[in-house]
């Protein structure tokens, strides 16, 4: 590899001097110096058509024992349209309604509405919302988009041109209006909407489903394939992302966001990638339909349900928490980590408990990373990271500190990050034939660890295939960028402090478990973190942002050309030149001077090492 180096480079070559590519390798380890939810589901197809009103009107009070706070809920399902009737929203409602009654849920259930009944039941619904607690909202039956606004159809609808939409629809945006009006602590708005317009025929957009929905603060916005697209509306009683919403809607201490994710792995995979549910959040807080601790759950596969138990306590704090997985998965995927947790639980990773603080603006607790967003083709979860002013560069005092990390001020504007790297799974979407291999008989290749062995025109590659994929703008970052998500609101020399012991709570590195297998690892560090070579992605303590893995795991390229004294190279994306690239983060195989959030590391464009990944921008 054309890394090209300063230091570690004799320990390098001792380590790898029987490697066929040691000849090309110039440095390895450092750089050379030259709560709202909304929901939106589609059924598979609409026909043009004139409907008719036949409504019916239920309400369900709330089971007993229900949680503290008020849970409001008004379920709308609309099939008896006249000339394209739908077989399953009736269904669906019912369904979902008696699912939320036994989650603590007041439900009021509408079927087949016409647009009078529908406003007035929203209007209703607004007017309970301000009683406080927690708010639901969910509509099955046919929708449209006209002009990137979302419309739900009555079942009286009668539609002749695309102007007549916003009075004979009802705008989905409407019911959003109202929660965010209302003020109360948590909504949710689940739309099971057709994702095909029925008057398509007769609207010069013709556009194809229902269009995106930015999440309001507080908000998760959920489609159940990816705007634009066509999702089914399933060959049995229910719809098929219903079908999946109902089968995990009722799981023990599963939090909503994994919830979803449950839902979206479901209907991908019965869907052989066709249809594939999306998300945007903006959350500032947990959520559980039924709070406790995850039992009697029959998942789709067992590994789908053991990794939503582990992403719903792998944050924790809680000894016990660790120890309840031990329990129900003694060898289970994260049985190593679990074990050390259990002994040695993680603190909270809090902005106030990261000191010092100096970046400008200072972001205040709670106040970062609580906007996400999933990309609709391959299920990449993305934070968004807020503009900001901060100094770039390490203290002339750091430990490790090398010559061309000059401190100086910089300032960038707020983007999308991905949460995590770029896994195995997600751009085998792109290239199903890549292969990450792996390491003296270590596999690199699983398809949650992150993908390693592309080359900066590869990364770059898949970044334009997933922006012509989903009409969204994905890059790899900017050095600048990488550096200020990495930090999180720090100065310090690690995102979680200056403590090196911490290292292996937080960070996959050069370890004592990997010194086991290469037994001339001197530069491995005191501790382990139960990883050989890369970990499957979020193994590891996020940073302030919710960022996992930005320090070690696999380096990650980025977009900006390497210059030695920052000239200002590190604001730019270069998307041409074949100019060596930035490499950050370091990795598994590094000691921690290699994983400094100042440290810089730089490769050729053309280079696919082992330990070299990538995660993505997008733009706003």
């Amino acid at each position: 590899m054309h890394f090209l180096s300063r230091r570690s480079l004799a320990r390098d070559m001792f380590q790898h001097s029987k490697i066929s590519w040691m000849s090309k390798i110039s440095c390895r380890h450092k750089p050379c110096r030259s709560l709202s939810f909304v929901v939106l589901i589609a059924c598979s197809f609409l026909l043009p058509s004139t409907f008719a009103a036949d409504s019916r009107t239920l309400v369900v009070t709330p089971a007993k024992n229900e949680p503290t706070e008020q849970r409001v809920a008004l379920v709308i399902g609309n099939s008896d349209y006249k000339s394209s009737p739908l077989r399953n929203p009736a269904n669906d409602a019912e369904a979902i309604a008696g699912a939320l009654r036994n989650l603590g849920f007041a439900v009021t259930l509408k079927l087949n509405q016409d647009r009078e009944g529908m406003a007035k039941a929203i209007r209703e619904f607004g007017n309970q919302l301000k009683g406080g607690g927690t708010g639901l909202f969910y509509y099955a039956g046919h929708g449209m988009q006209v002009n990137g606004r979302n419309f739900l159809v009555p079942v009286d609808a009668n539609i002749e041109s695309e102007d007549e939409v916003p009075y004979r629809g009802v705008d989905a945006n409407e019911v959003l209006a109202k929660m965010d009006s209302a003020k109360n602590r948590l909504n949710i708005m689940i739309l099971d909407a057709c994702r095909n317009n029925p008057f398509s025929r007769k609207f010069r957009s013709a556009a194809q489903g229902l269009a995106q929905m930015e999440a309001p603060s507080g908000t998760l916005v959920s489609f159940a394939t990816a705007p634009g697209s066509v999702a089914s509306d399933g060959a049995g009683k229910n719809g098929l992302y219903t079908q999946h919403l109902l089968a995990h809607i009722a799981t023990p201490g599963l939090p909503v966001e994994q919830l979803f994710k449950q839902v979206r792995v479901g209907v991908t995979r019965e869907t052989k990638d066709k249809q594939i549910p999306w998300e945007s959040s903006s959350l500032k807080g947990d959520f559980y339909f039924k709070p406790g601790p995850i039992h009697g759950v029959a998942p789709a596969d067992a590994l789908s349900v053991e990794v939503a138990y582990w992403e719903s306590i792998k944050d924790s704090t809680s000894a016990e928490d660790y120890k309840a997985y031990l329990k129900k998965y003694p060898n289970g995927q994260f049985a190593d980590l679990a074990k050390r947790r259990a002994e040695n639980p993680p603190k909270p990773v809090t902005v106030a408990s990261i000191v010092p603080m100096l970046l400008k603006p200072q972001p205040s607790p709670g106040s970062i990373a609580v906007k996400t967003w999933v990309e609709p083709a391959t299920a990449m979860e993305f934070m968004w990271i807020p503009k900001g002013c901060y100094q770039m560069g390490s203290h002339e005092s750091e430990a490790g500190r090398d010559s061309d990390e000059r401190r100086h001020e910089v300032c960038v504007e707020g983007y999308w990050l991905s949460k995590y790297e770029v896994t195995n799974s997600q751009y085998r979407m792109f290239r199903p034939s890549h292969d990450s291999g792996e390491h003296v008989g270590h596999a690199l290749n699983n398809g949650r660890q992150p993908v390693v062995r592309i080359s900066w025109q590869e990364a770059m590659k898949f970044a334009v295939w997933l922006s012509n994929k989903t009409g969204k703008k994905f890059r790899l970052p900017t050095e600048a960028e990488w550096e200020y998500a990495a930090r999180a609101g720090t100065q310090t020399i690690y995102y979680w402090g200056d403590d090196r012991s911490s290292a292996c709570r937080n960070a996959n590195v050069a370890d004592q478990a990997a010194k086991v297998a290469f037994r001339d690892w001197i530069w491995a560090i005191d501790c382990s973190d139960g990883y050989i070579v890369s970990a499957p992605v979020g193994s590891f303590q996020p940073n302030a942002y919710g960022l996992y893995d930005i320090l070690g795991n696999v380096r990650e390229w980025t977009a900006s050309r390497y210059e030695a004294d920052y000239g200002g190279e590190e604001l730019r994306a270069d998307l041409e030149s074949r100019d060596a690239r930035v490499v950050r983060g370091g990795s598994w195989d590094n000691g921690l001077e290699s994983v400094r959030v100042a440290d810089r590391d730089r490769a050729t464009p053309d280079n696919r090492y082992y330990t070299l990944g990538f995660r993505l921008v997008r733009s706003p």
